[in-house]
Order: structure tokens, then sequence, then C-alpha cells
């Protein structure tokens, strides 16, 4: 049974990648600075949820010597200075900490979720976090899968589904922006488990090609 290691199971995205994977009968073990047992919409009962803090590694590296695969769903869309919440802390120093302990482990791939890097609507510093995280990755001598989705939508944040028809509505099939058109974060996450337990066919997982494997499923 392939064995998933997980960083931000618990967000948005996070919560629908570990249902796809579990559908695929992988077993996940999930890191997180604190569970809710009670909110079982947010914390699977299935996953082995881990309390630690990402970047004091020496409370989870141990996690790494049962592990196939890494994912990095870590990642913030608004920053918070005064609370030391920020794009290079959030995303790419914790990118940074995750692929330390895995370039020292027998872990030979690492998942990570980055941004459509074209689309300029994106803040500044924002795209520098995950342009600099995708850098840094690709450095390491194990295997990088990156995926580039834009917005992602979902019933779990209603928000962003008006948003997302909104957009959709006025986007032509055949314009440039159809390459950075919204996803459901549905599809986003059955094409990562897709890629847990097939393996990558790409190094890089742009819009396009994420939507087109789930359809041609």
């Amino acid at each position: 049974m392939t064995h998933s290691l997980i960083f931000g199971a618990s967000g948005f995205l996070g919560q629908s990648v570990v249902k796809e994977l579990l559908k695929k009968d992988i077993k996940v073990t999930a890191v997180t600075r604190a569970v809710d047992p009670d909110n079982t919409e947010r914390f699977n009962s299935q996953v082995n949820w881990v309390e630690a803090d990402l970047y004091n590694s020496k409370e989870w590296q141990h996690l790494l010597e049962d592990v196939d695969v890494v994912i990095d769903l870590v990642g913030i869309y608004a920053e918070d200075p005064e609370k030391g919440i920020t794009f290079d802390r959030v995303i790419y120093q914790s990118a940074k900490a995750i692929a330390d302990e895995v370039a020292k482990s027998d872990v030979s791939r690492f998942i990570y979720v980055s941004v459509d890097l074209s689309n300029e609507n994106n803040p500044k510093d924002y795209l520098k976090a995950k342009r600099e995280s995708e850098n840094y990755l690709t450095q390491q001598s194990f295997e990088t899968t990156i995926f580039r989705p834009g917005l992602m939508y979902g019933p779990l944040k209603p928000s962003t589904v008006k948003l997302a028809e909104k957009i959709l509505k006025k986007l032509d099939k055949n314009s440039p922006s159809w390459s950075s058109r919204p996803l459901s974060v549905e599809t986003v996450a059955k094409a990562i488990a897709l890629v847990v337990s097939e393996g990558s066919k790409h190094s890089i997982y742009e819009i396009d090609i994420i939507d087109g494997m789930i359809k041609d499923k």
C-alpha cells in the first residue's frame, strides 16, 4: 500500500486530496499544528493525524521512515505580518523545511502544489514565494512533481463557487485566458491522487493538463 505524508491536509484543497487518496486505498498520514477530533469534515478519522510544528522537523522527521511520497499543500493567500504570517514564511520557508528533511530520507517523491504563475492578478510576493519554492524543490535529489492550478472552487468555500461562475461566464474557450481558468477543487484533488497512485507523466501540471487528465478518465 502506498503511504503518503501530507502537510496542509486540513485546508481547502487538503480535505479534498485526503478524500481522493483514501478512495484509492492510499494510506494517509498528516502533520498539523492541532487536531480537532470533533471536526470530522476537516479532520478525517481515517487519517493518521500527527500534531507537530512544521518548522521544528525534530517533531515529525521520524514519519519519513515509512513514507513513499510527501505532499506539500501548505499555503495562504493573505498575509498578516504582525502575527508573522507572510508569504515567504508560510509558503517558501515551509517548503524548504519539508524539502530539507525529505532530502535526508529515503523518500523519492515530492508533490508540490504551486499556482498558475502566468496569472499576474495574484499578489507579487505570493508569486515570488511560489517561484522560489519551485526552484528550491527542483534542485533536490528527489523527484518533484509540481501542480499549478489557478483559482480553485468548491462547496466548502461558497464564495469561490460564485467567483468562478462569474469568471467562467466571461471566458472564451479559444482565448489565451482559458488556460488560466478556475478549476474545481475536486478536479485538482483527483489529479493529485492519480499522480500519487500511478506516477508522474509530467514534472509540471498546468491547468490544461490537470483538467484534461480528469476528463479523460
